[in-house]
């Protein structure tokens, strides 16, 4: 049976040092615009260690949070460091290190539903953009890294998401410069280019959109501002896949009357769909503080927000829906 997501909060101070974990609780459904404040728990505590210029980059699935960052060694040298913790177990653990010597590397968090295992499926590249060199490994202790092979020739550097097995995230096809999206399937292990045409209108949307899954379809929600959201948006843009026929539909939902006044100066970045309540998720990311959740219903065209306390000491944040 689907349940509210409980939300994860990963923040740091500034953009190079540690990472503190704060949960908050399922959110009653149905709240009037003006809800009470909620309260965060902090559930866990990571040392980095990172260098100064380190960009630390979050991804979430199935409670488990997974990032990358860079810490200098012993000898002067930088390695990155991909790590995968699980707040509510207070587990954490660095990753073996990648079979290679290269520096430019991008990751993807991915969820065997069959064999319920999470797999990390990492790209590097030397020259020019082409992934030329794919590892995989299975989360666990003991497994190493494993070179596997892809005949889909790209490059992406945008996060995706994975449901029902299938990794999704956008790219560039190598062969023809055009955008696409790939799709990886968790448990065989390969690649394949997402059949559905994008059509010119969307092609932004591919870009710069947040991939979401909403009702087991493949989404992107895509705002007028690549920048985000503010008071001046009018509406933003759902994308649908029609997984049978191989087809998007686009959605464009009109903000309510009372947006601007709900929104007020904060900038806000999509977070995802809760589709049980056929709400988008947004957070505040401007001002830092206060820090605001809001809801978007798709159905009912009503906007609420509320504001979490208890992460006040933080300016960087990164909402995970669990």
């Amino acid at each position: 049976m689907a349940q509210i997501p409980q939300f994860l909060f990963a923040c740091q101070e500034e953009v190079n040092s540690d990472v503190t974990f704060f949960s908050l609780p399922p959110q009653p459904q149905n709240v009037a615009e003006n809800a009470p404040p909620a309260a965060t728990n902090q559930v866990m505590h990571l040392p980095l260690n990172a260098v100064d210029d380190s960009n630390v980059k979050f991804n979430s699935i199935r409670g488990f949070v997974c990032f990358i960052y860079q810490r200098r060694l012993v000898d002067g040298n930088i390695e990155h460091v991909q790590m995968i913790c699980k707040p509510s177990t207070q587990e954490s653990s660095i990753l073996p290190t990648m079979n290679t010597t290269r520096v430019r590397m991008m990751s993807y968090y991915g969820y065997d539903e069959v064999n319920n295992q999470l797999k990390v499926l990492s790209m590097t590249w030397q020259n020019g953009m082409n992934f030329d060199d794919h590892q995989v490994l299975t989360y666990g202790p003991g497994n190493a890294w494993r070179t596997i092979g892809c005949d889909v020739p790209h490059h992406s550097s945008k996060k995706g998401i994975c449901f029902n097995g299938v990794l999704y995230y956008p790219a560039i096809d190598m062969s023809t410069g055009h955008n696409m999206i790939v799709c990886f399937d968790v448990k065989a292990e390969e690649f394949r280019i997402l059949p559905a045409v994008i059509m010119e209108g969307m092609i932004e949307a591919v870009k710069h959109g947040s991939f979401i899954n909403y009702n087991g379809r493949l989404g992107i929600l895509e705002s007028e501002n690549m920048l985000g959201v503010d008071n001046t948006s009018t509406h933003f843009t759902m994308w649908l896949l029609n997984h049978a026929t191989q087809v998007w539909t686009d959605h464009i939902h009109e903000f309510p009357a009372s947006f601007e006044d709900t929104v007020g100066e904060a900038l806000l970045r999509f977070d995802g769909m809760i589709s049980l309540t056929n709400e988008v998720v947004f957070s505040s990311y401007y001002p830092s503080n206060p820090f605001y959740l809001f809801y978007y219903n798709i159905v009912t065209n009503t906007f609420r927000k509320v504001k979490i306390e208890g992460m006040e000491a933080y300016n960087y944040r990164y909402t995970c829906l669990n």
